[in-house]
């Protein structure tokens, strides 16, 4: 059974960090529930267009399919936990940061993740439930200490909720082929309000405008397929709404400073 397959599965920071730092560091959404152990380090992270700063020691989640991106000026470690869908039921369906745990805290936290990681190892045939019960009981307790911390919620006003519903609509069509090529009037038609609204609000909230959102997003994603998937490029430029190869290539160079095949060669070099 491999990692993805499981309830739980726990990756450190520094194996996703060598496989490409693009990884974090671009804008992403992961499919499953993640729990972030920050350790030691610096750094920021951008969730459906809300950005806050880490100082480890501190908790991370994210639900799946928020928008993500890191930036992490100084080395930083620590470990993802990804986690099944009904294993973080019983977590809010909010991004939240949990800051300056306790010493106490931090060490129920680090048995628990311990005794998920020896689960994961030991590949037993009851190895699923092993995982399911331990990730259970780590996701009640971090649900616990979000309550007792009463941190607010990470979209809180009115702006945050409007771009955190943007990226949400821009990340369901990355999930199912959009049916025209994706727009700001497209989106901001959607969400009931006009293209130079959503634009102001995205640059209030995010620091760019709605536009850059939205491209960033759809050329970051068209970097993983290019490294993850085996599509052509020209399919993988149709599937996220462009109706032509070649400004998607010639986007893609301005973007990543290169074109999209020789950035494929690179990436799978690594």
């Amino acid at each position: 059974m491999t990692a993805p397959d499981l309830p739980v599965s726990v990756t450190p920071l520094a194996a996703i960090l060598q496989r490409g730092r693009w990884r974090l560091t671009d804008l992403h959404a992961d499919p499953n529930p993640a729990l972030y152990v920050f350790t030691r380090g610096q750094g920021r992270v951008f969730v459906d267009g809300k950005t806050r700063g880490l100082t480890g020691p501190c908790y991370l989640y994210i639900p799946a399919r928020a928008t993500t991106r890191f930036a992490f000026p100084v080395q930083v470690f620590g470990t993802k936990l990804s986690l099944a869908p009904e294993i973080a039921a019983a977590l809010p369906q909010t991004a939240f940061l949990l800051r300056n745990p306790t010493g106490a805290v931090q060490a129920d936290l680090a048995w628990m993740q311990a005794r998920i990681e020896t689960e994961g190892r030991a590949g037993s045939e009851d190895a699923p439930a092993a995982l399911t019960a331990c990730g259970t009981l780590l996701a009640l307790e971090i649900a616990r200490l979000h309550r007792q911390d009463g941190a607010p919620l990470w979209a809180s006003s009115k702006s945050e909720r409007l771009v955190a519903e943007f990226m949400g609509l821009i990340e369901a069509d990355l999930c199912d082929r959009p049916a025209a090529q994706p727009s700001v009037a497209g989106y901001a038609d959607r969400l009931g309000i006009t293209p130079t609204h959503l634009t102001r609000v995205c640059q209030s909230v995010a620091g760019t405008g709605a536009s850059a959102l939205l491209q960033d997003r759809l050329l970051s994603e068209a970097r993983w397929r290019l490294a993850d998937t085996p599509s052509p490029v020209h399919q993988i430029a149709d599937a996220l709404g462009y109706g032509s190869a070649a400004y998607f290539a010639r986007s893609y160079g301005a973007k990543m400073g290169q074109p999209p095949s020789a950035d494929r060669l690179a990436l799978r070099r690594g």
